[in-house]
């Protein structure tokens, strides 16, 4: 009777993946190599009190005849039988010292199983299970003004600006990307009349620059006009004769505030190119 039942055991070396493979190829296999050995161990009782092993004491005692001799070789062709069942449980004992070495791994992963099979499946040859990925992406992402290093202006090579660093972009960008409509100003966008009051501060969350634009009557001489982006006075407008159109129109950068102030200004209209 041979083992045929041969243990890969898994190693603490090994990848999670690996380990667990070979952890339940090795579960897997304990029942026949089991059997097995219980047949092997029953063989080698067997061989022990084989006739012929008996009878290699007496037939070296015997008289030393050609008779005796060919007695004696087929006693020692009996016992080279039981060494090769000896040996093949000598392999099958080192086996089994390394299941145990590795008994606490495999514990180990099988109780990880259930939170594994929550997050993981398997449908055929198709792997299921989540994936992490940023809020909000759709695949088609270009860098963005915070992803990238800017120039610093100090540090030249041969009078050409260069950057503090190196340059940063997403995981995955092949160089090739270029804007999103979405990204482009003016596409998408249209006039639209709003509600802004004279010093009240508002901020610019449409995601892209837009256009800003106060229409009054001048009430007096002279009417004025003016915008702040981010507490800067930026834009400026000046009505001279009573009754004048005062108009004025700014670029609001994303993410700024901007506000406006008239002074002897009526009848005013609020517009947004957004």
């Amino acid at each position: 009777m041979s083992i045929t039942t041969v243990f890969d055991p898994p190693l603490p070396s090994d990848s999670r993946e690996v380990f667990n493979t070979k952890a339940f190829d090795t579960v897997a296999k304990l029942n026949s190599w089991s059997a097995q050995a219980n047949q092997l161990a029953t063989d080698i009782n067997a061989d022990v009190t084989n006739p012929g092993v008996v009878a290699v004491g007496a037939d070296l005692i015997g008289s030393n005849t050609i008779g005796a001799v060919a007695a004696v070789a087929a006693d020692v062709s009996a016992v080279a039988a039981i060494d090769a069942d000896v040996s093949e449980v000598a392999a099958i004992a080192a086996d089994v010292a390394a299941l145990a070495a590795a008994i606490a791994d495999i514990q180990a992963a099988l109780a990880d199983l259930p939170a594994l099979s929550a997050k993981v499946s398997k449908t055929g040859d198709t792997m299921t299970g989540h994936l992490s990925v940023p809020a909000g992406a759709t695949g088609n992402q270009v860098p963005r003004s915070s992803e990238v290093v800017h120039m610093t202006g100090a540090e030249t090579i041969a009078g050409v600006k260069t950057f503090s660093s190196r340059p940063k972009v997403p995981a995955g960008a092949t160089g090739t990307e270029v804007p999103q409509a979405q990204e482009i100003f003016g596409k998408g966008q249209s006039w639209q009349t709003v509600t802004r009051n004279s010093g009240m501060v508002y901020t610019n969350s449409t995601g892209k620059p837009f256009l800003f634009t106060v229409i009054g009557v001048a009430t007096a001489e002279p009417a004025i006009l003016y915008v702040e982006i981010n507490g800067v006075y930026s834009y400026r407008d000046v009505g001279w004769i009573i009754g004048d159109a005062v108009v004025l129109t700014a670029v609001i950068p994303d993410g700024l505030t901007y506000k406006y102030v008239a002074t002897d200004i009526d009848s005013i209209t609020t517009m947004e190119y957004r």
